[in-house]
């Protein structure tokens, strides 16, 4: 199946194995500054140093940095997708109750944000000041809201929401609104990483009404 996602940006694919392990190594490198935050400062030279290539090979391969800022949101975005068809398969869900989903729900985001955040601010940061990119962002909350929310209709019997239907469209939405502001600025209200999955789970339950 073909992802739901438009190319960002495309590259030729490298013929030469040397080629496509430098382009690998940049992507890495990219990656890596990006989680220290300091790929919005770092020159060509630096992403070459980091990825212990050249300036040349650089040009040659990706042209501008601008483009491996790009390929690296666009190899998120794939990722992505397969985490939420895989683990949101409708199938794998039989006779497991919304608390056991909500569960897994956070821990895998929490997971991704807690692995990829450079790359999350990054796709924020981006998506404030490029409309195009941000109808992309869009898609990928719709997925997941369709996903989850698909899980939630065959358990509706489980939610005490006084307008369940509302809460099913938003749940997935809030949560992942609450993860990306922690994201932002690093904290949330002082909550800890050890408390931070439970209080989530807390919220996904406690705003459909599901009994503990």
């Amino acid at each position: 199946m073909g992802s739901i996602f438009k190319s960002l940006v495309s590259v030729p694919e490298p013929t030469q194995a040397r080629s496509r392990e430098a382009l690998d190594r940049f992507l890495a490198a990219g990656e890596r500054l990006l989680a220290e935050n300091r790929f919005e400062e770092a020159g060509i030279a630096d992403l070459a140093k980091e990825a212990q290539s050249s300036v040349g090979t650089f040009y040659r391969l990706l042209a501008e940095k601008e483009t491996l800022s790009l390929l690296l949101m666009q190899r998120f975005f794939t990722e992505i997708e397969d985490v939420i068809e895989d683990t949101f398969n409708s199938e794998r869900w039989q006779d497991q109750s919304i608390s056991v989903i909500a569960e897994t729900f956070v821990d895998v985001f929490v997971t991704i944000h807690r692995g990829r955040a450079g790359t999350l601010r990054a796709m924020i940061l981006q998506a404030s000041r490029d409309t195009e990119f941000r109808s992309q962002v869009h898609q990928l909350n719709n997925l997941i809201g369709k996903r989850m929310g698909t899980l939630l209709r065959e358990r509706k019997n489980e939610i005490s929401h006084p307008n369940p239907d509302l809460a099913i469209k938003s749940v997935a939405h809030m949560v992942l609104g609450i993860l990306n502001q922690h994201t932002i600025t690093g904290s949330l209200g002082g909550i800890s990483k050890k408390n931070l999955n439970a209080e989530l789970v807390r919220v996904f339950n406690q705003y459909l009404g599901v009994a503990n």
